[in-house]
């Protein structure tokens, strides 16, 4: 369980995170931003700051990785979806998106991922798109029939 956990985590946060550090004008015009739902020193972690360092030195922007650990990651997944603007060029979350599954695809970070037992995924916004369909079709209806209210 904790695998999947992980494996959605880097799905989403490869997919997610170009939105969230995507801004309306030219990019990348300030630090980037990247918002890891685990404590500092985890996995996921880890492998946010291996992967900053390597965007950081392609973009010659700093990158800063954010922690918000909390309430089974819904904190820093919660503040993730609200940080990217409504509209954000798709041409700029796709070339962020690109960024990222170049790093992932460095050896050094799939050798990194693999020691923590993490299999590397990249994917496309869509992709991620896709899984959250599927996760919300899959789970959706379990959720509403223990009446869980989000607060």
């Amino acid at each position: 369980m904790k695998f999947q956990r992980l494996r959605r985590f880097f799905l989403a946060g490869f997919c997610v995170l170009p939105c969230a550090m995507a801004l309306a004008q030219s990019y990348p015009n300030r630090p980037i931003r990247i918002i890891v739902p685990y404590t500092p020193g985890d996995g996921p972690d880890v492998i946010a700051r291996l992967i900053g360092n390597k965007i950081s030195e392609r973009l010659g922007q700093p990158v800063v990785v954010d922690n918000k650990a909390g309430a089974s990651s819904q904190i820093g997944l919660d503040l993730t979806a609200k940080s990217a603007p409504v509209g954000t060029p798709h041409d700029i979350v796709h070339q962020l998106n690109d960024e990222i599954n170049r790093a992932i695809r460095l050896p050094e970070v799939q050798k990194s991922m693999s020691t923590l037992g993490l299999i590397p995924q990249t994917g496309t916004p869509e992709d991620f798109g896709r899984l959250l369909k599927s996760d919300y079709d899959k789970f959706g209806k379990l959720v509403k029939d223990i009446g869980y209210q989000p607060q």
